[in-house]
């Protein structure tokens, strides 16, 4: 079975972004100690899953035409199909996350990567469906902003791995207890 693997960054307060969805906090460039980890991680999924508030905010870094995650299924969950194209390695659907995930969780294939955006993360989480999870938490306090996680439900987590720079603190996390109660 493949395995749902939250990857995100987050300031010391907690937060994925700003109110206004802006990421700018985030390096632009990466360690070379965490760009061994990221491209191990990158190699070991096939599958990507984003909200379209993320979608909106890598395409303002990165561009319309120059999608950085080729060679790679991107999911995008949007409300608004009518404003957004198709092509080979992204598809823009409207269907309830959850119903999605569980779906192709069974079918061959690597592992899949949530990206974001919270809402997305919240409905994962109180579905139980998220096996792993990598915090990067840059150091940072931007006071308020989107939180990465808020009001969910209790989860038993294991340390599997943790990476510290000066740029950041990354730990790696299994779910070892899935429970339903918040």
């Amino acid at each position: 079975m493949r395995k749902v693997i939250l990857y995100i960054a987050q300031t010391m307060d907690g937060f994925i972004a700003r109110e206004n969805g802006d990421i700018d906090f985030l390096p632009e460039v990466m360690p070379k100690k965490s760009l061994d980890f990221y491209n191990d991680f990158y190699n070991s999924i096939d599958t990507i899953l984003i909200g379209r508030n993320t979608y909106d905010q890598i395409v303002k870094f990165v561009g319309p035409k120059n999608w950085i995650y080729q060679n790679k299924m991107s999911y995008i969950f949007t409300n608004e199909l009518d404003k957004y194209k198709n092509t080979d390695d992204k598809t823009f659907i409207k269907k309830d996350i959850v119903d999605f995930v569980n779906s192709i969780k069974n079918e061959a294939g690597k592992d899949i990567w949530i990206l974001g955006g919270s809402k997305l993360i919240k409905n994962l989480i109180e579905s139980n469906l998220i096996d792993n999870y990598i915090i990067a938490t840059l150091p940072q306090i931007i006071g308020n902003g989107i939180p990465l996680f808020s009001n969910t439900n209790s989860i038993k987590l294991k340390i599997t791995k943790s990476i510290i720079t000066k740029e950041f603190s990354q730990i790696s996390y299994e779910v070892i207890n899935k429970n339903v109660d918040k």
